[in-house]
């Protein structure tokens, strides 16, 4: 208890002591940023913010000790490439690291609207990194358009920031690094000095809790920046991409590095993964009527018959595959190729936006790595199916719904052929393995409720994602990670 209470007065404690700085500066630096150049404004919030960071951090009982001070060499820009452990990595290192280094990161309107101000008027440099970003952030930077502010900026004699992983370690392992890194510095010719972020993650295991203790920055020795000639060739940036991998990789605990580093035969490691309240927020089948009744194609009534089978399972009286078995009663006398043809509407008007960014960031890191993805759902196939390109899943294992053909069309009866849930997920996910030649000890599940236990057992490195109850104490009890 007395624990708690510290905890508890230590973040309270570290976040009046940013919010006193910024109350404070913010003002100032709106009045005082009116004498200078344009071009020298976001220096001076960027070094205003350095400060305010590094005193909170010192308030809070957080040490930042750095290795490889040599390394450091202001005279020319340079792009600092380095491991994303934390939500505060890139302010960390802006105080770190001086006024003259500039931030790249994900879109802007990712963060808290206070924080986007600041890294706004810091001259941070954004970029939509992928499809979710495309659609929701559709008036941030192109990559192209990102990399000519870079060129730009270096030109001017500013250093970048830069997180190769694209995303924070939220399994506080080691992720994927992609190419922008060793693109960008063949795009703006300046060298690459990696650097390792050891202990952040544990200091600030969130954006609202911080732990006293020591961070360490690990600065290591310079790579020479590629010729621009290589940019046309993929195998050499990726190559180069490898090399910077391993610099950090080199200075990094063995904690931080995910089990496959160490035996990457990457077709033996599947990824069975669930999509309802795991990687979709919410549920497919939910938002895909209330899709249907905004487009008055479904009647209300239908609706609440379909929410009364859900409300009774939740109540306990009706097992949970009697309760979907009559929800799906909703879609008896459907024409299929109309139903498909909604599906996709609603996929790409609504649905594709409720998709989480960082369980799909995940994901996307195990494709790279070459890992065989299977997508293992409770959800009806034609949803479920959308998924499968998005993912890249190799596989998809769903919820079969029984069609006949009337009138030379085939309908919906409104029956279920294959209800993939509980056990038979994890018949499904064994025979897959078995024929795929996938090793289920070095596997990746991802479930969110007590009804993909079954198939997560099966694996070496179960994962539960935004867990209800009986999920979370299954996990604490295993020790399985959480991703919340």
């Amino acid at each position: 208890m007395v624990h708690h209470n510290a905890s508890r007065l230590r973040n309270i404690w570290f976040r009046t002591v940013m919010g006193f700085f910024v109350v404070v500066q913010t003002p100032f630096l709106l009045v005082f940023e009116k004498f200078l150049q344009k071009d020298r404004r976001a220096e001076v919030w960027r070094q205003a913010g350095g400060i305010a960071c590094a005193v909170a951090f010192r308030l809070a009982g957080l040490h930042i000790q750095m290795r490889g001070k040599e390394h450091l060499d202001t005279s020319h820009p340079v792009l600092y490439a380095a491991n994303h452990a934390s939500p505060l990595d890139g302010f960390m290192l802006c105080s770190l690291l001086g006024a003259r280094a500039v931030l790249f990161t994900a879109p802007l309107s990712v963060f808290p609207r206070p924080v986007a101000f600041w890294m706004k008027k810091m001259g941070t440099i954004d970029v939509r990194r992928d499809l979710f970003d495309d659609i929701k952030y559709p008036r941030t930077a192109t990559k192209d358009e990102a990399f000519e502010r870079v060129r730009r900026a270096v030109a001017q004699g500013y250093s970048l920031i830069i997180f190769p992983e694209g995303h924070i370690e939220y399994l506080h392992v080691l992720h994927y690094f992609h190419t922008g890194a060793t693109r960008m510095s063949a795009s703006a010719q300046v060298p690459i000095i990696p650097v390792a972020l050891i202990g952040a993650g544990e200091a600030f295991p969130d954006e609202h809790h911080t732990r006293p203790g020591t961070i360490t920055v690990h600065i290591g020795a310079p790579m020479p920046a590629p010729k621009k000639s290589e940019l046309a060739h993929p195998a050499h940036i990726r190559r180069l991409r490898d090399q910077l991998e391993k610099r950090i990789v080199d200075m990094l605990p063995l904690r931080y590095l995910p089990s496959y580093y160490f035996a990457r035969t990457p077709s033996k490691i599947g990824v069975f993964i669930d999509i309802d309240q795991t990687v979709y927020e919410g549920f497919t089948i939910v938002d895909f009527m209330h899709y249907l009744l905004a487009l008055h194609r479904i009647h209300r009534t239908d609706l609440m018959r379909s929410m009364y089978w859900l409300f009774l399972e939740r109540l306990h009286t009706v097992p949970h595959e009697q309760a979907v078995r009559k929800e799906l009663m909703l879609l008896h006398g459907w024409d299929v190729g109309e139903f498909n043809h909604l599906v996709d509407r609603a996929w790409h008007q609504k649905m594709l936006a409720r998709v989480r960014y960082h369980v799909f960031a995940l994901i996307k890191d195990h494709v790279e790595e070459g890992h065989t993805v299977v997508l293992v759902s409770e959800a009806i196939h034609p949803l479920a199916r959308e998924f499968k390109p998005l993912f890249h899943a190799q596989a998809l294992f769903d919820t079969k719904l029984e069609t006949e053909v009337a009138h030379k069309h085939k309908r919906y009866t409104g029956r279920v052929t294959c209800l993939c849930y509980k056990e038979k997920k994890a018949e499904l996910v064994s025979s897959f393995a078995r024929r795929a030649g996938i090793d289920l000890s070095r596997s990746y599940g991802y479930g969110d409720s007590a009804g993909d236990v079954p198939f997560l057992k099966l694996v070496g490195h179960p994962i539960a994602v935004h867990p209800d109850r009986a999920l979370k104490a299954v996990a604490q009890k295993n020790g399985w990670p959480m991703v919340d």
